[in-house]
């Protein structure tokens, strides 16, 4: 995989830089990937729980995908009891 990848007890973080559409397919190729891995170690996500965090303005607006689903995506996110935010 090219993005960085972060793995807890049961969350995967899958990060990356998306100001080109070329970083859009890199990004989109890992997820792909990391699919790929799940099926194959017989483990599932919560594609419910699975969302793209878009950091910045005037980014590319790439619709993501895992597998069929289409991510949705997010401007804020609660992690680790702190925020994270585009402002």
């Amino acid at each position: 995989m090219d993005s960085p990848r972060m793995e807890f007890a049961d969350d995967t973080k899958l990060g990356g830089m998306s100001d080109t559409p070329e970083g859009c397919v890199v990004i989109q190729r890992d997820l792909d990937k990391l699919k790929t891995w799940v099926e194959r170690n017989l483990m599932k996500f919560n594609k419910g729980k699975c969302r793209v965090l878009r950091l910045g303005r005037n980014k590319p607006m790439y619709q993501y995908s895992l597998g069929v689903y289409l991510l949705e995506s997010s401007s804020a996110k609660r992690d680790l009891d702190s925020w994270q935010t585009t402002s």
